[in-house]
């Protein structure tokens, strides 16, 4: 999939980092030792994960924590079978500051490697919710520099053993295409044990622009279902079930997601 972006989207997006930043440089010594006098942050290692399936957290990873999980998923659908497999490395080298890295192959042999930045603006793990900024390289392949970028806003709020993570994305290519999408991912569930949370993760993106339709002649797709994660000292997993539109020429399809990884120290 290529687009077009516009050099005002990153231009806006690079402003809310400056500002971040700005904010963040800004904050009184006392500010910084009001929140950590705060009650610790749980010691359940998923609150370091940025991310399972496709909803990403806005609380990012911890200062110097580090992270690595491998996924698979599987797809069903009338026309036929799909998959993909790949890992995810993640990390914070200081406070706010989450990077990831993604390298993915897919059963027909293609590679969708990406990159993404994403800066806690406000809020945080002990207050309970927070609101950043996140953006994204995708590759076509690790031999091609073409690609596309997406910028989006994060949102989430953890409180009473409820979690709640919401995501805004747009995104568009780098070479001259008139396309251009927009994402909204949803992620919620309910810790039902202190090592156990049933919930929903979810995708749906949106066409905007161009004129070339998503498959199956739609300018929409959507993808998601129920998910359980589970978590073992410094280990954890998730598991997802659901319908998917993604591909598909026609009708619905079925498609499941498996992830599990661990966090460092």
């Amino acid at each position: 999939m290529k687009h077009h972006i516009r050099f005002p989207m990153v231009g806006s997006f690079l402003a809310l980092l400056g500002i971040a930043t700005s904010i963040h440089a800004q904050s009184s010594s006392s500010s910084d030792q009001t929140e950590l006098a705060t009650s610790s942050p749980a010691e359940d290692v998923r609150v370091d994960v940025p991310v399972m399936a496709f909803t990403h957290s806005a609380f990012g990873t911890r200062a110097r924590k580090f992270g690595a999980h491998g996924f698979g998923s599987a797809q069903w659908a009338e026309g036929g079978s799909l998959g993909r497999g790949g890992l995810t490395a993640y990390g914070s080298p200081f406070d706010r500051l989450t990077l990831l890295a993604t390298g993915e192959r897919r059963l027909d042999g293609r590679y969708g490697p990406s990159a993404s930045l994403a800066y806690r603006v406000l809020g945080s793990v002990e207050q309970g919710w927070s609101l950043a900024a996140m953006g994204t390289y995708k590759a076509e392949g690790f031999a091609q520099v073409e690609g596309e970028i997406e910028l989006g806003a994060l949102f989430s709020v953890a409180r009473g053993g409820w979690h709640l993570d919401v995501n805004g994305v747009a995104g568009g290519g780098l070479e001259a295409s008139e396309e251009f999408d927009s994402e909204m991912k949803l992620r919620a569930g309910y810790d039902a044990t202190d090592w156990l949370t049933v919930g929903f993760d979810g995708r749906g993106r949106y066409r905007l622009r161009g004129p070339l339709l998503l498959a199956g002649g739609r300018n929409w797709y959507v993808i998601g279902g129920p998910q359980v994660t589970a978590s073992w000292s410094r280990f954890y997993g998730s598991a997802l079930v659901g319908p998917t539109t993604v591909g598909i020429g026609s009708g619905v399809g079925a498609v499941s997601w498996l992830t599990v990884g661990g966090v460092l120290p």
